[in-house]
């Protein structure tokens, strides 16, 4: 399975709490062919949108986006995250590693990602709440995959 189809995929299965959440979604998807994942980004990437989905405000807008970069995608799901979720003390505009000791969203998304040979930033935007990136090597995706 694409990176793009495993991205709809999980977002097809956080319907229902989309839904019960009443968010406002927008999706930008680079629909680029590529290879096949292997079954640890597809964990990670099913992980990291099911966990940031839940913790998104009631009644907000999430906007979920894969950007094709020279090498390495980027899976950006930004919204107005509910605090008791994420620590939002990171400096505007600047990027941040999870620290699995200090956050709670940070231990399982970081271990995932680093199954797949990728790793979770964070950054604060301009127009309020955060945007979650999870950042996979394209070396690195598609190895072990099924």
């Amino acid at each position: 399975m694409s990176i793009r189809n495993c991205v709809l995929q999980a977002l097809s299965q956080q319907q229902i709490v989309i839904d019960l959440l009443r968010l406002t979604t927008e999706y930008d998807l680079d629909d680029i062919p590529t290879e096949p994942v292997s079954p640890a980004a597809q964990t990670a990437i099913d992980g990291f949108i099911k966990r940031l989905i839940e913790s998104v405000h009631p009644d907000s807008s999430v906007s979920v986006s894969l950007i094709d970069g020279n090498h390495q995608w980027e899976l950006e799901i930004a919204g107005h995250f509910r605090e008791s979720e994420l620590d939002a003390s990171s400096t505007l505009n600047r990027p941040r590693i999870f620290d699995p000791q200090r956050e709670s969203i940070g231990d399982d998304l970081q271990n995932m990602a680093m199954e797949c040979g990728g790793a979770v930033e964070r950054w604060n935007c301009p127009q309020g709440g955060s945007a979650l990136v999870l950042v996979m090597l394209k070396s690195q995706l598609g190895r072990k995959a099924a």
